[in-house]
């Protein structure tokens, strides 16, 4: 499936005319109402599954800006603390305070990731917008090498694990050249990778307050 240049990635209303997968992500975040319930926090669905480089195990991660880390923890925790599988943590990720909640419906796991940053700030987001414009650009052969190296060497467990690789693929003059590029528009993706070695994300259980 050939990726589309022109998706605007702050509406989930791109993923009902998607494929099979993003289809009925889309009608499990509408029928549960995970998108409205969190408008207040300028919610935007983030990760593999909206740019069509998903594996098996891809959850659907939804990034979200916060006032007040408390309130925003209290609220997540009103609206989904039934669901199955539930739990919340607060995180330091890349040296900013931020709270991560879990839970599952229909064999996705759904998480919630809250930072004080509009989510259009976010790394994710940007991360996820460049990922988008390479695999626009690189066409389908391209895609399927980057769902090959997910599935063979990159766990989700490990920070951008598309971006590592798209990184991979490109040979570095093409690499070097893209890094150029999207640093025009402020997007400093290259630089995160290269040193994602050296930041740690801290996660505490349940203390929230």
């Amino acid at each position: 499936m050939m990726a589309q240049n022109n998706i605007n990635f702050t509406t989930i209303a791109y993923l009902n005319a998607g494929n099979p997968k993003q289809v009925k992500a889309y009608r499990i975040l509408t029928q549960n109402r995970i998108m409205e319930r969190l408008k207040k926090y300028d919610p935007i669905l983030v990760g593999t599954i909206p740019i069509n480089i998903d594996i098996e195990n891809s959850d659907l991660d939804v990034i979200c800006c916060f006032q007040e880390r408390g309130e925003f923890a209290s609220t997540i925790m009103q609206l989904f603390g039934q669901m199955a599988g539930f739990a919340i943590k607060t995180c330091e990720h890349q040296r900013t305070l931020s709270v991560k909640a879990s839970f599952k419906v229909e064999g996705f796991e759904i998480e919630i990731f809250g930072q004080d940053k509009p989510t259009r700030l976010q790394n994710a987001y940007r991360h996820m917008v460049i990922e988008h414009r390479l695999l626009c650009e690189r066409g389908e052969p391209f895609r399927q090498k980057v769902i090959k190296l997910k599935q063979q060497d990159y766990k989700t467990e490990r920070p951008l694990p598309s971006c590592w690789a798209l990184k991979t693929i490109l040979t570095p003059d093409c690499w070097r050249w893209r890094k150029q590029s999207y640093e025009q528009d402020g997007i400093k993706i290259v630089q995160y990778i290269q040193n994602q070695s050296i930041i740690t994300t801290t996660c505490h259980e349940n203390t929230i307050f």
